[in-house]
């Protein structure tokens, strides 16, 4: 996890002590191809990074289109 904390982070000098607090912020999920991150309705209640991999999104007018 330290090392994607670097990536996003790149341009910034943490402390080790900087470092492990944001670790204690941060989870690591994975998910397994044609799996939803969120679906249709569900709140969005955190921001979300893609280390590897690709991730699709959908909108859905008023219409439902």
């Amino acid at each position: 996890m330290e090392a994607i904390i670097n990536e996003i982070f790149r341009d910034t000098a943490f402390t080790d002590n900087e470092i492990q607090h944001v670790l204690t912020k941060v989870d690591k999920i994975t998910l397994k191809k044609k799996e939803f991150l969120l679906r249709s309705g569900e709140e969005v209640d955190a921001i979300y990074y893609i280390h590897s991999g690709c991730l699709r999104n959908y909108f859905r007018d008023a219409m439902g289109k």
